[in-house]
């Protein structure tokens, strides 16, 4: 059994091109499966919709959110249609199984005078400010992701071009557009900030990445969502907002104005259109002017 586990989760690792952290998920979620199949003393080759149907019970009793029961669910899945595939199991009595359904809650987002206000807070006259400006209008600019951002390195940024190329999940590349705002910050920061940050390092040497910490390493995503969350604090008090929420931004005020869903899917990296669509929920703005144009009385 445990080889097993070890040879699937090699075939996310190597096949599929799944991160660590994804691997590390799924590895907790069907060790703590077989677990409780081995308590209620239930043999592997037994295992069918019963026994999972069991342990998403059993879960939901322990007061697991529905959308973590899910995961569990879609990992247990995933691990019997490996073994079938392989032929170490015959059955599939596990397959009818349906996957919990979640509720659809809207990502958070900022509108664009908070997006303003947020981009205006950064001090532009010192290194660290510059370095924060520029951060927070690339984010918003191509809606890419704090991991995406924190891995860019300078040969893949191409300020003459307008182009930046980022590495998202399962190492898929894509070329982004850059908004001339951006562009802007990006060179302040290259041609000023950078270098003096740079210099704070103990031992100088050459840094591929392109944004430094105050001590002149590589910035973190902790790092990220610490600078994010200084500046959003002195314009607001709304919780479950974070840096990701520029990338809900960017999504939602490109489709407001008129952008392609298949666009924004491009730019935003998703495998499928269905992940792009829950950026299509329209602002109160946008509503009220909807109403006002099309209604006739109003």
């Amino acid at each position: 059994m445990e080889n097993w586990l070890e040879d699937f989760l090699n075939y996310l690792t190597v096949e599929k091109n799944a991160s660590w952290l994804t691997v590390a998920s799924y590895r907790r979620d069907i060790e703590q499966f077989l677990f409780f199949c081995q308590k209620s003393s239930i043999q592997f080759s037994e295992i069918s919709k019963g026994e999972i149907r069991s342990f998403l019970s059993y879960l939901n009793e322990k007061g697991y959110q529905k959308v973590t029961i899910a995961r569990k669910s879609s990992a247990i899945r995933s691990y019997f249609k490996y073994l079938q595939r392989e032929g170490l199991i015959y059955h599939s009595l596990w397959a009818s199984v349906a996957t919990p359904k979640t509720p659809s809650n809207l990502p958070g987002f900022l509108y664009y005078d908070q997006v303003l206000e947020l981009l205006s807070r950064p001090d532009g006259k010192t290194a660290l400010g510059i370095r924060d400006r520029a951060i927070l209008e690339l984010l918003y600019s191509c809606g890419i992701r704090v991991g995406e951002l924190v891995k860019i390195c300078l040969d893949t940024l191409d300020l003459e071009q307008e182009l930046l190329k980022v590495k998202g999940k399962r190492s898929r590349e894509r070329i982004l557009p850059l908004g001339k705002v951006s562009i802007t910050w990006l060179k302040k920061y290259l041609n000023g900030a950078r270098p003096a940050l740079l210099k704070k390092r103990k031992l100088y040497d050459e840094e591929r990445l392109l944004f430094l910490n105050n001590n002149g390493y590589p910035l973190s995503d902790r790092g990220v969502r610490w600078i994010f969350n200084k500046y959003f604090t002195q314009i607001s008090e709304e919780e479950n907002i974070s840096p990701h929420s520029l990338r809900h931004s960017f999504a939602t005020h490109l489709l407001e104005n008129g952008a392609d869903l298949r666009a924004v899917q491009e730019l935003l990296g998703h495998i499928s259109i269905t992940t792009t669509q829950i950026y299509t929920h329209i602002t109160r703005e946008q509503l009220q002017k909807i109403y006002f144009s099309a209604h006739p009385r109003a």
